[in-house]
């Protein structure tokens, strides 16, 4: 508590208190006591801002006192503790606690850190934390809490074991093809960083198979180019740290083309085919057998034929298309994914010819079903098939007293054992015979029928309905399905929507008149469509006719409507869900701001069978935007639109934070509105300010979203300050927006004579000039006009333009200055002027303009490592990155540049374009030690050198023989003939 005591003339009349000029008033915690003559301010829990000068005014004098505030000694209730991460990423908390609710600065090895996606701070009343998030072996560090003048320190240790994570397809045996290269990546977790070593069958890879391995900071690659047989097997990577070891197997087949299948086998041959039957190769070459050719020849021909256009996936095959008694042989070739195999051993040659002979007779032939143009005719088959299935029955007729026989099936195929013989004569006397037939041809005929006299009789029939036509409308027109439909006794007509039975409704009308079945819908939609089926019967029997009805309509889309205008806050998902229409089904595009909308981390979009959704995950403003769904087909589309709006707390004010003005106790700043305001208004700027002789932020004031400047009061002189703003909407506080230098408040003047504004300064001079950047320096004016100088205002001008642009305001006790955002090749003046407490003086001008430009220099070296990627007993290829720096000047090429290893002098190879950045170096010689090297140039010279390190070259391998190339001619007995054979290899060698 704190109270201002003092005396006045009258024990009755009042008095009024002030603060900072503001007349105060009583609150539960300032309180007016009046004691006769006395007349108290009481204070209660008296804060830090609280100290300040207070003034009692009585009728026409007034008295002021200054209110000093000793804060309270502060110290730590709980420090934080080490803590050990075993696991990346992850996340860890730092938690302390202080003795008293005040500000806290978190440091990580002496460096302050900033709250974002890495750090966070969560400060609750004296209990602060330090979350942080997605650990990595970087983040590794002393962590330390400073409050006032006291600071505790705690440690982050990163142990983290291997840990890998292997694709799903070398989790299984890996199937590689002969001749390719084998690419063998894992990736892997680990603090430090841990080793990968890669072992075969338990032994390092031999170098003679040119293994390659790639290693990242959590990935390693093993490739090795041109794999064989040979190089099948368990390939293992180990990865060490300190902290531990695993162990991870992948196992490699190496496959090729299969072999041969064995020598098919023959059976069921006849003089138009043979079936063939073999065994699958021995050696499926690694990879499953897909399919068999099988191909057929001539003996006495040379060329093979193939017989299946597509592979047969079973070892048998029948094979049809052959000529009669003659001659043929056959083989198989089996494949794999890889490709065709050798061919089998041919089979013996086989002759296309029939086991078979013709049938015996069939029983003697009944009648029945007579009528006066037809008699229906049935038999028994034959006892004797000839050794072969029947395939056809002749059927024959003739009258009683005739002779001669008559087809009643010339054209027509009969395996039943009935037939109906029609256009017959009435009331006449016919007899019948059938002969039996298979592949061997036609056998004796039956014996003939019993005679029978055709005779009219009365007739029902069946019924018989006409084709239905398959429709296709656009949604909301009629239908209408129209077929004849006849039978004895007249059919009873029913109409059917797949199997369910169709009502006569409003939405179907049905008749049946003079033999016509309709079936109408006044008006079809999407859900009409489907199988309809009209289905006609009487005692006789039931037929059936069916037809599909397609509806095809323009999308149409259904959706919330509350979603047309949304706002979302930041940080949340959003579904927008959309049920579509249409046939044809119709595509689908979404866009944002008319820009097709792409899948990102944070944006899915779902496409499903008449369904769509767009979800937006942990918004941000960058999502607010126009969404549209277009969904067309050949008869239109359809739009959605959603207005969707993001909202959170704005960006920081736009800067720069500018001081306009500098007195004693005042300085007045300026800043410009945020370019976000979060997707809501503005409700106030706040203002804090920091004296850079402490650590800690006071709150300055509050202010209306209209107030841009403010003049900050009551501070003290010649003292240092920072301030920074921040911008509020309903969401949040923005970011602030801080001044880079601090500002100092002027000195009292003293009481000296007719002082006056100060002379120019002089020799305003431009001594370093970068692409984006000037450094101007100047001296002090000749005369200060009898008042100290206080600050230095610089400004610039486009030689252009005759308008001046303020840059900054330089303290007094600074003659330089450094003007940023320059723009390339722009030609500026610059001019300095001197501030006293009397005025501004004239300005000092730069002489000449000063254009931005980009420094001339030697380019930086390239970037590293020097990698070897290819080397053999006389060769090794090189390959570079570019350096991160080019002098400013394009590069004009690469000097590369080797030497042996004892040797001192360098050998140039080759000056290369700058586009190149790989090289092989030729004619070194086997089992040598060497070191490579290279430069980057540009037309102010040379860099410094890139420098591998020791490179041996292998030993020199022999050359296994071979044949090249061969080819295959008939030549004639006693002729002679002269060969060329070529060859490589380091000796010849036998055969």
């Amino acid at each position: 508590m704190a109270t201002l005591e003092c005396t006045v003339s009258s024990p009755t009349k009042p008095v009024k208190w002030f603060c900072d000029n503001k007349e105060l008033k009583p609150t539960d915690r300032v309180k007016f006591v009046s004691d006769g003559p006395v007349r108290k301010l009481v204070i209660s829990e008296v804060h830090l801002t609280d100290e300040k000068p207070y003034t009692c005014v009585f009728e026409t004098a007034r008295t002021t006192a200054n209110l000093f505030v000793e804060e309270e000694p502060v110290r730590f209730t709980n420090k934080p503790e080490d803590y050990t991460v075993t696991e990346i990423p992850s996340t860890a908390t730092f938690e302390c606690e202080i003795s008293k609710d005040v500000p806290i600065t978190w440091m990580k090895d002496g460096k302050p850190i900033q709250p974002g996606d890495k750090f966070q701070f969560i400060d609750d009343g004296p209990i602060h934390l330090l979350d942080i998030f997605d650990i990595n072996g970087s983040d590794e560090g002393d962590y330390t809490v400073t409050v006032k003048d006291l600071t505790a320190t705690a440690t982050l240790f990163v142990k983290v074991p291997p840990k890998y994570t292997l694709e799903e397809r070398y989790r299984t045996t890996l199937i590689i093809h002969k001749n390719t290269t084998m690419l063998l990546p894992v990736t892997f977790s680990g603090w430090p960083t841990p080793k990968p070593t890669w072992t075969f069958s338990k032994k390092p890879i031999p170098q003679s198979r040119k293994p390659k391995q790639e290693d990242t900071d959590s990935m390693t690659i093993l490739s090795i180019p041109h794999v064989d047989k040979p190089d099948s097997g368990p390939y293992t990577l180990t990865l060490e740290n300190i902290h531990g070891k695993t162990v991870v197997t992948i196992d490699v087949v190496v496959a090729d083309v299969p072999g041969p299948p064995s020598t098919p086998k023959v059976s069921d041959v006849t003089r138009e085919s043979v079936i063939l039957l073999w065994n699958p190769p021995a050696d499926d070459g690694g990879s499953p057998v897909t399919g068999y050719t099988v191909e057929r020849k001539q003996p006495d021909k040379p060329k093979w034929t193939k017989v299946n256009k597509e592979p047969v996936e079973e070892p048998t095959l029948k094979v049809s298309d052959l000529i009669k008694d003659h001659d043929y042989e056959f083989r198989v070739i089996a494949e794999n994914k890889f490709g065709l195999g050798e061919p089998s051993k041919p089979t013996k040659p086989v002759k296309a010819t029939d086991p078979y002979k013709p049938p015996g007779p069939p029983s003697k032939p009944e009648c029945s079903e007579i009528y006066e143009n037809s008699i229906t005719v049935t038999w028994k088959p034959p006892k004797e098939d000839g050794g072969a299935p029947v395939n056809n029955y002749i059927v024959e007729y003739r009258l009683a007293e005739v002779s001669g026989w008559t087809k009643a099936n010339p054209d027509t195929p009969l395996v039943d054992l009935t037939f109906p013989v029609t256009s017959l004569i009435e009331d006449q006397e016919y007899v019948f015979r059938v002969t039996a037939e298979n592949v061997a041809g036609p056998g004796k005929p039956s014996l003939p029928s019993q005679p029978e006299k055709t005779k009219k009789r009365i007739v029902k029939e069946p019924p018989t309905i006409e084709d239905l036509p398959n429709l296709t409308v656009l949604s909301g027109s009629p239908v209408k399905y129209t077929c004849k439909v006849t039978g004895m006794p007249e059919p009873t007509v029913k109409w059917f929507r797949y199997d369910k039975e169709i009502v006569e409704s409003r939405k179907y009308t049905t008749t049946y008149k003079n033999q016509t079945a309709t079936l109408t819908i006044p008006v079809a939609y999407l859900d009409d469509k489907g199988e309809y089926n009209c289905v006609a019967s009487n005692e006789v029997g039931t037929v059936k006719s069916t037809a599909t009805l397609e509806i095809e309509a323009a999308p149409s889309l259904e959706y919330d409507d509350k979603l047309s205008d949304a706002k979302v806050k930041v940080s949340t998902t959003l579904k927008i869900p959309i049920k579509y229409t249409g046939f044809p089904q119709p595509t689908l595009e979404w866009t944002r701001n008319d820009k097709p909308l792409k899948a990102t981390d944070r944006i899915t979009i779902e496409l499903q069978e008449y369904f769509t959704i767009v979800t937006l995950k942990e918004t941000t403003t960058e999502e607010t935007g126009i969404y549209k769904l277009v969904a067309t087909n050949k008869h239109g589309s359809k739009t959605a639109t959603f207005n969707i709006r993001v909202m959170g707390p704005p960006e920081k004010p736009t800067g720069p934070l500018t001081v306009t003005d500098v007195q004693r106790t005042t300085i007045l700043i300026e800043w410009k509105p945020p370019v976000d305001n979060g997707g809501s208004k503005l409700i106030s700027y706040i203002i804090e300010m920091q004296e850079t002789t402490s650590t800690i932020w006071n709150r300055v004031e509050k202010l209306l979203p209209n107030i841009t400047t403010y003049n900050i009061r009551t501070l003290k002189e010649e003292t240092r300050y920072f301030f920074r703003v921040f911008a509020e909407n309903k969401y949040g506080l923005s970011e602030p927006l801080e001044m880079p230098e601090p500002v100092c408040t002027l000195k009292k003047p003293e009481d000296k004579p007719s002082a006056t504004k100060p002379l120019p300064p002089r020799d305003v001079q431009v001594p370093e000039v970068t692409d984006t950047s000037a450094t101007i320096t100047w001296t002090p004016p000749e005369s200060d006009g009898g008042s100290e100088i206080t600050v230095y205002i610089v400004e610039k001008r486009v030689t252009t333009k005759k308008k001046w642009t303020k840059v900054t305001t330089v303290d007094s006790h600074k003659l330089t200055c450094t003007a940023t955002k320059l723009l390339l090749d722009e030609d500026y003046f610059f001019r300095i002027s001197a501030q006293n407490i009397v005025g501004i003086s004239e300005p000092a001008e730069t002489e000449s303009p000063v254009t931005p430009k980009r420094k001339r220099e030697k380019p930086g070296t390239p970037e590293p490592p020097l990698r070897i990627i290819d080397i053999s007993y006389e060769s090794v290829r090189l390959e570079w990155n570019p350096p991160k720096s080019d002098g400013g000047l394009p590069l004009t090429s690469y000097h590369v540049e080797y030497r042996e290893i004892s040797e001192e002098k360098w050998t140039t190879i080759e000056k290369v374009k700058p586009s190149i950045r790989t090289y092989t170096v030729q004619k070194l010689r086997p089992q040598h030690e060497y070191y490579f090297r290279v430069f980057a140039e540009n037309v102010e010279g040379l860099s410094a050198p890139l420098t591998s390190d020791i490179v041996k070259t292998p030993k020199e391998e022999k050359a296994e023989p071979f044949i090249s190339s061969y080819t295959v001619h008939s030549i004639v007995q006693h002729d002679e003939y002269f060969f060329n054979l070529t060859y490589a290899s380091d000796e010849l060698e036998e055969y």
